[in-house]
């Protein structure tokens, strides 16, 4: 039932209702006494959807661009357009709290003096009866288009100034205190203030979509908070290096209304574009003025680009329109903008670059990438590790403001984005680096951690659970980073059996490092080697045998482990060369491992270090070595068998990178993201 349906059916007839809030006296006496009898009305309770598979998303509106701001959004409690009865009988309930108080909800506190009282109810009762506009209707199109297409919960609106009366649910409209006054770090805040409050009711990351202003708005939460509660951006048509909106005075009028009568053959976008730019000219808008291009809010935005997060993904979505260069003609807009480009050193932008956009944003400002040109250096090296997340949609050629109104574009973007935060690990390869677990898909793409931190690792034959070593022996979690339990106070390098009923793991001793495993159900540890050298590197073979490398001959070689009568064969011999990190194939007719060559020509000349790549038949005892030069490391296969996963330590970069092979040796692929340890997870089928 529509709003108008709903009312007539209420009151009878719009004429009757009409009549009636227009009688001061009855609004005086009839809602007061609502008032007082509501304070007796029990709470209403709010049942919990399902769970989640993807995570929730958060829509954030842009600029408010209407000349006069209002209120009565605020009085609409309800989030139905319409400041009603409904508005009113909760409002009632809460009618005396203070800040403090259990009943109390900032959402009602309408004059924000931390009580809700007659002041409050001054204004509900100026905006009693009325339709509303609110800042979050710039959503309204694409809401309909994730309920309709994608079956998604719409979860309503939440703010610092909205009642907290919603629940779980698939996405969120967010509605800032002010959609013209805010600085970009005080919108981060009150973005902040509702993430935490999703991320309390889904126990998600939140995914955050924010057209024009409100994708500056994510990034000043993502940039000055330590540890953000997201897992995606996306902008839509955001202003990242300022808006023509800036340039706009009130003496541009008279020629937008001559550029409008000009131009208007050139499409419906001029339209737009005018009655646009004339809602905005002139009018005290500080949020404007952040937009210029080399502002000083602009400026320190994308100074601080590196402090967001590497591992999220990050969208943009650009519009262009054609015919942009009629912006040159008398509002000059375009030479005004590259003027401030040049002056400000902010991107490389050119006359022709900004003669592509949506008509309000150039395209090269919708592109975070241009944000960072000539910024600091890092800025570039945040970038170099972001790039592979970082997507720029250029599909939409519509004006500005019918940027968020694409319903087809942003719901395929969206249910893409969305579809990569549903948790799995299955195909993905999993590796540690700076402390802490990466999984990402084999192309590079997608990368993201694990909550829980550690230096080694192995996660369980399920994938339900990971053992790990950081700073306190080895411990075991779910793969959520939940249930943790200590295993061993000490300990490196563990390693499941194939049932899962244990987990090995080294222990140092006074000679050296030997084997040993625990029961995860007694906590019983058993010794499993008792050898003179070294060991290094186990990993438990499909077949419940544990490979491993040792010295205890001279050499490290590699070594296969019977855990329950602990008989050990030597697998390799060579009395030259080292081998380390053997790993078994998933079918267990090959062992991988690295065969370190090691030699010093003499003086003057610096000694030569080869780490080959060797793959060894597990029945005929062949090796064949793989043509890949360099220092390469822990080396994995993948489920079926067909390629390779290991690390290569880049020298001018000083890092580990990813890489894979086939096993017959071509191609080399760089999958450009860090990691040691890589493991290959299989599909459950």
């Amino acid at each position: 039932m529509g709003l108008e349906e709903k009312i007539r059916e209420e009151t009878g007839s719009f004429r009757y209702f009409d009549r009636f809030w227009k009688k001061k006296w009855l609004k005086r006496t009839i809602l007061p006494f609502a008032t007082i009898l509501s304070l007796f009305l029990s709470e209403r309770k709010i049942e919990a959807q399902n769970s989640l598979n993807h995570d929730p998303i958060l829509l954030i509106h842009g600029l408010d661009t209407r000349l006069v701001n209002v209120d009565n959004e605020y009085c609409d409690f309800n989030g139905n357009r319409f400041v009603g009865f409904e508005d009113f009988i909760e409002f009632g309930k809460r009618f005396g709290a203070k800040k403090g108080d259990a009943k109390y909800d900032e959402g009602y506190d309408l004059d924000r003096n931390d009580a809700i009282g007659f002041g409050d109810f001054i204004i509900f009762n100026r905006n009693f009866g009325k339709f509303v506009d609110p800042l979050e209707s710039t959503w309204d199109e694409f809401s309909k288009a994730l309920k309709d297409d994608l079956k998604l919960e719409d979860g309503g609106i939440i703010g610092r100034w909205v009642p907290a009366n919603f629940t779980k649910a698939d996405f969120y409209k967010l509605r800032l205190t002010s959609g013209d006054n805010l600085t970009f770090d005080q919108q981060g805040e009150e973005l902040k203030f509702a993430v935490d409050q999703i991320n309390k009711v889904t126990g998600k990351k939140i995914i955050l979509v924010g057209f024009s202003m409100g994708g500056l708005a994510a990034r000043a939460y993502l940039q000055n908070e330590f540890n953000p509660k997201s897992s995606a951006l996306v902008t839509v048509c955001t202003p990242h290096v300022g808006s023509y909106l800036a340039y706009l005075s009130e003496n541009d009028k008279p020629k937008i209304s001559e550029w409008r009568s000009k131009w208007k053959e050139k499409g419906f976008w001029v339209e737009q574009a005018a009655e646009l730019f004339v809602s905005v000219a002139g009018i005290n808008k500080p949020a404007i003025k952040y937009l210029a291009p080399g502002s000083d809010s602009l400026k320190i935005l994308n100074n601080n680009i590196h402090k967001m997060p590497e591992d999220i993904q990050y969208v943009n979505v650009v519009s262009e329109i054609p015919n942009l260069e009629a912006l040159d003609w008398y509002l000059e807009l375009i030479n005004r903008y590259a003027l401030d480009y040049e002056k400000n050193k902010d991107s490389a932008a050119s006359i022709g670059l900004l003669t592509r956009g949506d008509g309000v944003v150039p395209t090269i400002s919708q592109l975070l990438s241009y944000a960072i040109v000539n910024t600091n250096s890092n800025n570039a090296k945040w970038y170099k590790e972001a790039k592979k997340d970082i997507t720029e949609n250029s599909e939409m050629q519509v004006s500005h403001l019918d940027g968020n109104k694409q319903s087809s574009i942003l719901t395929k973007i969206l249910k893409e984005v969305a579809d990569n935060t549903i948790f799995s690990l299955e195909g993905k390869i999993v590796s540690s680096y700076g402390g802490k677990i990466w999984y990402v898909n084999p192309s590079g793409s997608n990368r993201r951690h694990l909550s829980t931190p550690a230096w080694t690792f192995s996660v369980s034959p399920s994938s339900s659970r990971i053992a790990y070593q950081y700073d306190k022996g080895i411990q075991l979690a779910d793969i959520d980073g939940s249930n943790i339990q200590q295993l061993s106070e000490d300990g490196s390098y563990p390693c499941w059996s194939p049932n899962e009923k244990n987990v090995a793991f080294l222990r140092n001793l006074d000679k050296g490092r030997d084997i040993f495993s625990i029961d995860i159900s007694t906590k019983t540890i058993t010794r499993l080697t008792y050898l003179e050298g070294d060991v290094r590197n186990p990993s438990w073979h499909p077949s419940d045998n544990i490979l491993f490398s040792s010295n205890k001959t001279g050499t490290f070689e590699i070594y296969s482990l019977d855990p329950k009568s602990m008989e050990i064969t030597q697998l390799t011999s060579d009395r030259e060369n080292s081998r380390h990190f053997p790993s078994s194939s998933f079918d267990r007719k090959s062992t991988v491992y690295i065969d370190w060559k090691y030699w010093d020509p003499g003086p003057f000349v610096d000694p030569i270090s080869d780490l080959a790549i060797i793959i060894l038949d597990n029945s005929t005892g062949k090796t064949t070595k793989l043509d890949i030069k360099g220092n390469n490391y822990y080396p994995h296969f993948s489920p079926d068998g067909s390629k390779i996963v290991f690390s290569k330590y880049i020298e001018r970069e000083k890092e580990y990178f990813l890489h894979t092979i086939n096993v017959d040796g071509n191609p080399l692929t760089n999958m450009n993201v860090t990691g040691k340890y890589p493991v290959w997870i299989p599909n459950k089928e």
